[in-house]
């Protein structure tokens, strides 16, 4: 072998080299960004706004009732409202509207003297 080739067969030997390295460090790289969003995926599921105990009627909403009255300062008997028509469907059925109409009437009693009642009625035969 020359020294012309011998020259290329070290180079390429070399470049061979460097790039397993750099293949490596890449992968390295890639797990550990694989493992900082699994972290981030845990730590996020364990934020008290991801957490529901007794069901999922909330946690599968795109925002729960807490989140949007919260953030639009609503008081206990808006919220209270808001939170038994948002899951009336998924849990309480008939039982939840009547309770968000109980916090509808406190409401109309508390902030504006109206002693409103409901009459429910009865349940429709099927």
């Amino acid at each position: 072998m020359n020294e012309e080739t011998q020259r290329q067969v070290y180079l390429l030997e070399g470049w061979k080299q460097m790039s397993k390295q750099s293949r490596q460090r890449k992968d390295k790289e890639r797990l550990k960004a694989k493992d900082f969003e699994a972290k981030m995926e845990a730590w996020l599921a364990k934020l008290p706004v991801n957490v529901q105990h007794g069901g999922t009627h909330y946690k599968d909403l795109v925002i729960q009732p807490v989140e949007y009255c919260q953030r639009n300062k609503l008081g206990f008997c808006e919220s209270s409202a808001i939170k038994y028509l948002t899951r009336h469907s998924t849990k309480g059925k008939a039982e939840d509207v009547k309770k968000a109409l109980h916090f509808c009437q406190l409401l109309l009693s508390i902030e504006y003297g109206i002693n409103a009642t409901v009459d429910y009625g009865t349940e429709a035969s099927n």
